[in-house]
């Protein structure tokens, strides 16, 4: 009996590569350790934008972990056991820099645990883990009892907890259209800025296999064997050949948000010189016009006159209504919002 430990970033795809390491090796059953049995194994955890039809051994606090690590130590078994968690605490406390908890959880597994997996995001990258509708619905940062029904309630929630005060003030002065929303969140979010990570919290010089999550996103079926051999374990060819298409189909998902993340710098420089590319083609969303509004206010001093502006349809369109900024800009680094919905 072994424990392979999962630890990601928040969001990332930890569900999809916690199923597909059961599911690669072979395995019918895998144990749930918060109902202390033996569930069998889906064929395809898919749920529209995510891989929650496997229910992982995923923790949210270091009780949780350490519950699951004794429980998974104490079930006998001729395979692997997982467990998998990001940064611990509820929704507010997994917005602060640092967290003791978060600390000391991947240090208590990594010490435990046989293999550890982890999963991150390049900071650069962020971008792909910006839009509106996220990848799941959280609870609330301003009642961490009451889970979010929607995403546009995550979103109206998160604009509540961090900039309360500005949007009650762009509210009493009417400004409260689909352009003025855009402006609004392009003058506060920081997209590069203060990703959430897991990286700091873990120990270089400790054996560990560090997967980037574009490579899952994009090439997992080429270097899974990578991951399989630093596991110590073979992959089942058939369940390969049938574990091929849930993969391609869970790439999808995330097709639209990298192809964002790729083209971004060249959407902006499209808009400033003036030439051409049809936007339509990424199905930007709000979050996401923000960003490329964001870039052009704090990156080149210049905005868009955006009244009666619904959507961000081709860079030409964009490049007729620049005009130089005309905000007075807050551009520290301090402590802003996460940078992601």
């Amino acid at each position: 009996m072994s424990i392979v430990a999962v630890i990601t970033d928040p969001a990332v795809g930890g569900t999809f590569l916690t199923w597909s390491l059961h599911y690669l090796t072979g395995h019918e059953y895998h144990y749930n350790s918060k109902a202390q049995r033996w569930d069998q194994l889906t064929a395809d955890p898919i749920c529209g934008i995510n891989a929650h039809g496997f229910a992982a051994n995923q923790c949210g606090d270091y009780s949780m972990v350490s519950q699951c690590l004794d429980q998974l130590s104490n079930t006998d078994t001729d395979q692997f056991h997982s467990i998998y968690f990001h940064n611990l605490g509820n929704t507010v406390e997994v917005t602060k820099s640092y967290s003791q908890e978060t600390q000391q959880a991947v240090q208590t597994t990594m010490q435990f645990a046989d293999k550890t997996v982890i999963l991150s995001n390049q900071q650069k990258n962020n971008l792909c883990l910006i839009s509106y509708n996220n990848r799941t619905l959280t609870h609330k940062l301003t009642n961490p009892d009451i889970k979010n029904n929607s995403f546009n309630e995550q979103h109206n929630d998160f604009i509540e907890y961090f900039y309360k005060t500005s949007a009650d003030t762009w509210k009493q002065l009417g400004l409260v259209e689909i352009w003025d929303k855009r402006e609004f969140l392009a003058l506060n979010i920081r997209p590069y800025n203060n990703i959430l990570s897991i990286m700091p919290y873990i120990p270089r010089n400790q054996n560990h296999f560090e997967l980037d999550c574009l490579e899952l996103y994009t090439m997992f079926d080429i270097t899974v064997d990578h991951l399989f051999d630093y596991l110590g374990v073979e992959i089942n060819e058939n369940r390969r050949n049938s574990w091929m298409p849930i993969y391609n189909k869970w790439k999808k998902i995330h097709q639209s948000k990298l192809n964002f993340l790729w083209h971004f710098d060249k959407i902006v420089d499209c808009i400033i010189q003036g030439h051409w590319m049809d936007l339509t083609r990424f199905n930007l969303d709000l979050l996401q016009e923000a960003c490329i509004q964001h870039q052009l206010i704090y990156q080149y001093n210049l905005n868009l006159k955006t009244w009666q502006l619904n959507k961000f349809n081709n860079t030409q369109q964009l490049h007729q209504l620049l005009e130089k900024n005309q905000h007075l800009l807050d551009t520290s680094t301090g402590q802003h919002s996460p940078s992601t919905f």
